[in-house]
């Protein structure tokens, strides 16, 4: 027979209580829900952080030009890397964050770095491009709220 100290709980599982030779002091339900809500914050801030840092370097990319990045497999393959970590970072926003946002292409996003990843054989130089030079940018715009308030 296991013995419990004076305030323990057995719920199917052990639990002390403001025990004092414990030193454990569970968190109310209210202070279990703020902790969990600055932790989804904290991964959204990083998330949105990761995310500026990647826009950040398409943008750098787009402006060496279209003649460099056709005959650079350097750019041409930063580029995809950019745009396939641009779809990492998408996956990773809870849906509150992408359904208040209605304006841009989750699902596309996500789908682009889907083929960049699977289908390393069969890119499209121009898809990846016109990602760089034209999504990139128009993503940038429709997070500069999110992305200036996580900076």
């Amino acid at each position: 027979m296991t013995r419990r100290p004076e305030g323990a709980e057995d719920n199917g599982r052990f639990i002390l209580k403001d025990h004092p030779e414990s030193g454990l002091v569970l968190a109310d339900e209210d202070e279990k829900r703020a902790n969990d809500e600055k932790k989804k914050n904290e991964r959204l801030f990083k998330t949105l952080d990761a995310m500026k840092s990647s826009l950040d370097k398409g943008d750098e990319l787009a402006s060496f030009g279209r003649d460099r990045f056709d005959h650079d497999w350097i750019v041409q393959d930063a580029a995809i890397t950019v745009l396939t970590q641009i779809g990492d970072e998408v996956k990773r926003l809870p849906k509150s964050f992408t359904s208040a946002r209605t304006s841009v292409e989750w699902t596309q996003i996500a789908r682009m770095r889907d083929k960049l990843t699977r289908d390393d054989v069969d890119i499209d130089l121009e898809l990846v491009w016109d990602a760089l030079a034209q999504d990139v940018p128009t993503l940038r715009a429709a997070l500069s709220n999110a992305l200036d308030e996580n900076s």
